[in-house]
């Protein structure tokens, strides 16, 4: 897996070895090839849960699959559900590091 990709996909890819998994299949795609309505759903700055709450026109609710903290990082793995359905809309994984925080 080239480098650029490994490192966007590292929380996932942790997660997934700590079960002893392997990632599916993943290719990188331009934004601007992504077609709509997925476009507007990933390719942006902006916060996913208001993003996702505006489309779908309900409340998402946030549950977390695993986490791991450190002194300055934080990882999780959740899935993003409607409130009203419990569908989910979008699971993913994400890094913060926590040094960039004040406080």
């Amino acid at each position: 897996m080239a480098p650029e990709l490994m490192s966007m996909l590292l929380p996932l890819h942790y997660f997934y070895a700590k079960e002893d998994r392997q990632l599916p299949p993943v290719t990188l795609v331009d934004g601007e090839a992504v077609p709509e309505p997925e476009k507007s759903l990933l390719v942006h700055q902006r916060d996913m849960t208001s993003t996702l709450r505006k489309f779908h026109g309900a409340a998402i609710t946030l549950e977390v699959c695993a986490a791991e903290t450190s002194d300055d990082y934080l990882m999780r793995m959740v899935i993003l559900r409607r409130e009203d359905t419990r569908a989910p809309v979008e699971f993913g994984a994400i890094g913060v590091r926590l040094d960039k925080f004040e406080g």
